[in-house]
């Protein structure tokens, strides 16, 4: 056998017909502009999916930010309510409280239902001894461990 000068063996064998570079080159040019415009076509259509997906993402979250919005507004309106509600309630009760008078009530007391001011003999004064003592009540010991609180507790719901 002989070499090619690189040391690499030339092949006994040599088709009869063997495609030069060239021919395979014109080939691939051949069959690569239907496989480009497909693939046009599909990078497009993907990338007007991208921006649709991504137009509704933004679209969703603008109308959620516009609806919080709206909401916020509506509870500043009910609190302002609130404030002015409470504010005429308490203007209200002064009111209320300034129309009382008592000397009023009492000639009104007097006249109309005969009624009179407890003569001195009339009042009794009861003198309330009031001490700092404890009375014990019950005898057992409720949660002295963990097991009588936790039966206590069951007890008062009539389970045990």
């Amino acid at each position: 056998m002989r070499t090619s000068g690189n040391l690499a063996l030339n092949p006994a064998y040599r088709p009869a017909y063997q495609p030069s570079q060239t021919n395979l080159r014109k080939k691939a040019d051949v069959s690569a502009p239907r496989y480009a415009k497909a693939k046009k076509k599909s990078n497009l259509f993907v990338a007007l999916v991208y921006v649709a997906v991504i137009f509704a993402i933004a679209l969703c979250l603008v109308t959620r930010e516009v609806r919080l919005y709206e909401k916020s507004n509506q509870v500043n309106a009910l609190q302002n309510q609130l404030e002015d509600a409470e504010a005429a309630t308490k203007q209200a009760m002064v009111a209320a409280e300034q129309a009382i008078d008592l000397d009023t009530i009492e000639t009104n007391a007097m006249t109309k239902y005969g009624m009179s001011k407890p003569q001195q003999n009339q009042t009794i004064y009861i003198n309330v001894r009031q001490g700092d003592y404890v009375e014990k009540t019950a005898d057992k010991h409720v949660g002295e461990n963990i097991y009588d609180g936790i039966s206590a507790v069951f007890g008062i719901f009539g389970i045990r």
